[in-house]
């Protein structure tokens, strides 16, 4: 008799990386105003670091990111310091009672606003489910409570379904997604519906060669101040050390009926294994073709270091 190793499958995806492919490829790797050095440091007792600087019109920004993971007790303890006041910290502990579980306690404070949070989640092959409760501190703001539930069926098919409740009203906000992943390709569908709008986002991501990826984002909503935009982005791998990326993005005229178009590149380098360098810039499209909307041309610049 032959044995065969049963098949192991992947976790069920998050509810909040439906399309994550795709919208990585589209809103990451392209620095466009200013500059930024992002260091990553890790020990082998669990200690990471991770410091990001910098740079725009707005201002210099700086934020510091402790985190340790005390690997026996699945515990992971983090921590988020932002120059503009941010404080963030949270303890989590996974596989707590069965695999897959998870339970995290957190705290934030942003500017005189401060929250605790309480959040339970559970993974396994066939669904992921995830509850988290907010609660405003020293402040008259209602608590939240946001369910995620995503299901998987067939193996390649995820069905998703968020919801959000204040506490003490009747205002619940939910979200619907479905997402096939087949082989190198990714395809989705989510509907946002809040309380006074909905969205409806077509997601696309091909992988074509192991240097070759593009993937599409296609956005419309009921609202009037929510206009119809579509954006292709691929990236290219000359080399291991060496990428190019573009982006295209139309959005629906207004009354005045010219488009906003605008045209993204980036150009990454891998210096050595332990540094990177992206070079990117944000064209008006438009203003090149003699339209006077949206904003003018930017530049930026990243550097990695770990």
């Amino acid at each position: 008799p032959v044995f065969v190793e049963p098949a192991k499958f992947s976790m069920t995806t998050a509810f909040a990386d439906f399309g994550k492919e795709s919208s990585d490829l589209i809103t990451k790797g392209f620095p466009t105003s200013g500059y930024k050095v992002l260091a990553e440091t890790r020990t082998p007792n669990g200690v990471i670091l991770k410091t990001t600087g910098s740079s725009t019109s707005k201002g210099v920004s700086l934020t510091v990111e402790p985190e340790y993971r005390w690997v026996d007790k699945n515990a992971t303890f983090k921590a988020k310091v932002i120059s503009d006041r941010t404080l963030e910290g949270s303890v989590s502990v996974a596989d707590l009672g069965t695999k897959g579980t998870k339970v995290e306690f957190a705290g934030k404070r942003v500017a005189d606003t401060h929250s605790i949070s309480t959040t339970v989640s559970f993974v396994n092959d066939k669904v992921n489910l995830k509850g988290t409760t907010n609660f405003p501190v020293y402040n008259k703001a209602a608590a939240t409570t946001t369910v995620d539930a995503v299901a998987r069926y067939p193996q390649n098919m995820y069905w998703g379904a968020n919801a959000k409740y204040v506490w003490g009203t009747s205002n619940v906000a939910w979200n619907a997604r479905i997402q096939l992943v087949d082989g190198d390709h990714t395809m989705g569908l989510f509907l946002d519906n809040q309380r006074d709008s909905s969205d409806i986002t077509f997601s696309w991501f091909q992988r074509v060669t192991s240097s070759v990826k593009y993937g599409l984002s296609f956005v419309a909503g009921s609202s009037p101040a929510v206009h119809p935009t579509c954006t292709v982005a691929g990236e290219y791998k000359l080399d291991a050390a060496t990428a190019v990326k573009g982006k295209f993005s139309v959005v629906r005229p207004d009354e005045d009926g010219e488009p906003n178009l605008r045209l993204g590149l980036a150009w990454n380098q891998q210096l050595s294994p332990h540094a990177a360098v992206t070079v990117g810039a944000d064209i008006n499209a438009s203003h090149v073709l003699g339209l006077k909307k949206g904003a003018d041309h930017s530049v930026g610049f990243e550097v990695k270091l770990n």
